[in-house]
Formats: structure tokens, sequence, C-alpha cells
């Protein structure tokens, strides 16, 4: 039984989520930066898209499967790029409509305005 126990709680610990709802964007983007490294196929350059998302930076340029290169400038944009990296890995669904809630919460003219 504490065999059990001791396997139960690795799993826990591993399968904990690195961040906490009590800490600011800006505290967790260095974890973020970190846990994006990790996965196969994502570069450097996509690691600093994707962190820009968190502050509704939707302007960015990148080369898609077929070598074109894309420029993006609006938060259906960031999503399609999001899709076409993390789509395979994981339901970007719910990532997507967040995008829009933040972009609707702070206003396409202030996101943009800001890059």
């Amino acid at each position: 039984m504490k065999s059990f126990k001791k396997i139960i709680k690795a799993i826990f610990a591993a399968n904990k989520s690195k961040y906490s709802d009590t800490l600011t964007v800006e505290a967790q983007k260095e974890t973020l930066q970190n846990e994006l490294a990790k996965l196969r196929g994502i570069s450097e350059g996509d690691v600093k898209i994707l962190n820009a998302f968190l502050d509704a930076n939707w302007k960015f340029n990148w080369i898609n499967d077929s070598g074109i290169q894309v420029v993006s400038n609006n938060v259906v944009d960031a999503a399609f790029y999001l899709s076409s990296k993390l789509g395979n890995l994981l339901s970007i669904a719910p990532i997507s409509a967040a995008f829009l809630s933040l972009e609707i919460a702070i206003g396409p003219c202030q996101s943009n305005s800001r890059y």
C-alpha cells in the first residue's frame, strides 16, 4: 500500500499545473517559455510569438508549412497560427476562445496599437 501511495503522489506531482491563478501573467511568462521550448517542432521564434500572445500582440510574421511567409496582424491570424503549431498536440479551441475574450476585453484598437 505504501508503494501505491508513493506512485500516486509521484503521478500527482508530475501532472500538477506549473501555473497559478494567484500570480500575474508577467510572473508566469518564463514558465510558459520553458514549457513551450520543450515541445517538439516549436522553435525559439515560435516561443517568442506564442509568449507575445499573452500581451494581446497579434502582429507577427511566420513561415507556414508550405514555406510561405505569412504576415499576421489580428486575433484570427493568431488562432490560426496556434492551430498550425499546437493543434496536433492539444485542443486549441479553449485557447482561441480566450484570445477572442482578451481581444474583446481590451478592444482591437488597443491591442493593435501597442505594437
